[in-house]
Formats: structure tokens, sequence, C-alpha cells
């Protein structure tokens, strides 16, 4: 599905094209709430100038959209090598802010991530930031700098010794 084509559909879940999974289902069931009950708040005052059949329009392109945008997940989902390729092709080094953008390039939210990581959301931004003095000793740092890189998918060997060859360039700065 080409991006004027996905364009579309966020748009009619009046989502942005960035938006993630949780984002699409649950702007989708609240969009199915609000035009599925004749009466909700949003509809009601609309009485009698929002015919039912008009609603159920809305409704069908509401289906729509989510069912193609799920597909479209469920798509990348099942060519997970490739994709990152595409995510990963232009990075040389794993440092940062390359993590932050590959982990946006998978639409991957930094609290889902957090959850899914058990990394504390505080933790996980200090990495992307490069914020190495607000980060754990060097041993607790490099967990999480693994379990990042799992959780992405990525090379978890080549992550931690980009990423720690910055850590240990900092620590050796502060050293007098």
């Amino acid at each position: 599905m080409d991006r004027a084509e996905l364009k579309k559909y966020f748009d009619i879940l009046e989502l942005d094209i960035n938006a993630s999974i949780n984002e699409i289902r649950n702007a989708y069931m609240l969009l199915k709430e609000v035009y599925g009950d004749p009466e909700s708040i949003v509809t009601g005052p609309l009485d009698g100038e929002m015919e039912d059949d008009k609603r159920q329009e809305i409704l069908g392109r509401l289906e729509e959209a989510y069912a193609k945008l799920l597909a479209a997940f469920e798509e990348d989902r099942g060519e997970p090598e490739r994709r990152l390729e595409k995510v990963t092709a232009d990075i040389e080094k794993f440092d940062g802010p390359s993590l932050k953008k590959v982990r946006e390039r998978l639409k991957v939210d930094l609290n889902d991530m957090a959850l899914a990581t058990r990394i504390q959301v505080s933790h996980l931004k200090n990495i992307e930031e490069e914020n190495f003095a607000a980060l754990p000793v060097k041993v607790y740092t490099r967990g999480f700098v693994a379990n990042y890189a799992r959780h992405l998918h990525l090379d978890e060997e080549r992550v931690v010794a980009d990423y720690m060859a910055g850590f240990s360039s900092h620590e050796k700065n502060l050293d007098p």
C-alpha cells in the first residue's frame, strides 16, 4: 500500500500517519463508539440531522480504515528482516540518536518499550539523548542498551559495542 493510500486511512481515523498500532486501535474504538450510538454526546445534538444511513456510511469507512491499517502493520511484521534492513540501511554507528531514529521508524512507542523491557522511560530517553551523566553505572547501562537492541531486533553485540564506545569516551573525559 502506498503512502497516499495509507494517509487516507489515517485521516479517516483522525490520526497522524506516524501513529502507533495502539493509537490506531484507540482511535478506531473511540470513533466507533461515537458514531455507533445514535444518542452519543457527539451525534446526539445532531438528532434528526444525521440520518442512520449516513452514520452507517461513516462506520463502514472506519471499519475499512481500521482493517487496512491493521493489514499494513501485519504486512510489515511479516517481513521483519527486510523491514529492519530498510530502517537501518543508512546507519553506520549505533549511537543514541540513531537508536531513537530506528525506534521511531519502527513505530515503537517509548512508553510501550519501557513496559516491554522493564526499563524506566527516563533511562530510555537518556540513552537516546546520550545523556551519559544521568545513566547508571557502566554494567547497568550496557544491560539497558542490550535490552533496547534486543527489543528492536537489532544486532545486539554491534549496538552495545557502538553505544558503549561513546559511553566509555564520556567516562574517560570525566577522569582527571
